[in-house]
C-alpha cells in the first residue's frame, strides 16, 4: 500500500479504537502505521500528516454532522461540507507534526553524499515525543479540542494501567 494511503487508513483506525466501536487494539496500531508511512516516503511529511489527520478527524467528528443536520436543520450537503472543512482544519495539527518529524528523521540537507537518516529507534522516539506534544497542543490551542487523543481508546485495555501515573497523555 502506498504511504499516503497507509497514512489515511491509519488515521481512520484511531477513532475506531474509541467508543462506540471499542476496538482498542487499533489505537496503538494507528500511530504505528502512520510512523511507518512517514518513514517510508521522504519529503511527504505534510501530505501524510494531513491525510492521517483527515482520516482521523473525518471519522472521529462524524457525530458533529448529526448535530448540524438533524438538530440544526442544515441541508445534508451543507452539513457534510462543514464537517469536511472542520476535519481539514483539525488535520493541520498532524500536518505540522508530520512535517517536523520528516525534518528530524530525514538525512540532513547539505550533509554530503552518503549521509544517512538517524537510526529507527531514535526516529521512533522523536515520533512519540511529537505525537504526545501535538495531542497536548490540541487540548489547549484555540480553546482546545481534547477529543480523539489516542489514550482515550485504551480505557478498557491493558494500557489503561498507565492512566493513574500520567493521565491520557501517558497512555497515548
Amino acid at each position: 500500500m502506498k504511504p499516503a494511503l497507509t497514512a489515511l487508513a491509519a488515521g481512520v483506525l484511531l477513532p475506531l479504537s474509541m467508543a462506540p466501536f471499542g476496538l482498542w487494539f487499533l489505537g496503538p496500531l494507528s500511530p504505528a502505521l502512520w510512523f511507518l508511512a512517514l518513514r517510508e516516503e521522504r519529503g511527504r511529511g505534510l501530505l501524510n500528516g494531513w491525510l492521517y489527520g483527515l482520516g482521523s478527524y473525518g471519522v472521529g467528528v462524524s457525530w458533529v454532522y448529526v448535530s448540524i443536520h438533524d438538530h440544526g436543520g442544515a441541508p445534508p450537503a451543507l452539513a457534510a461540507t462543514l464537517i469536511l472543512i472542520f476535519a481539514s482544519g483539525m488535520a493541520l495539527f498532524p500536518t505540522v507534526q508530520g512535517y517536523l518529524f520528516r525534518r528530524l528523521a530525514g538525512a540532513r540537507p547539505g550533509a554530503g553524499a552518503g549521509s544517512a537518516a538517524p537510526p529507527a529507534p531514535l526516529q521512533a522516539a522523536w515520533f512519540a515525543v511529537l505525537f504526545i506534544t501535538f495531542e497536548w497542543l490540541l487540548g489547549w490551542v484555540l480553546t482546545g479540542f481534547p477529543w480523539l487523543a489516542a489514550g482515550y481508546g485504551q480505557l478498557d485495555a491493558p494500557l489503561a494501567a498507565f492512566a493513574p501515573l500520567g493521565g491520557v497523555s501517558l497512555v497515548s
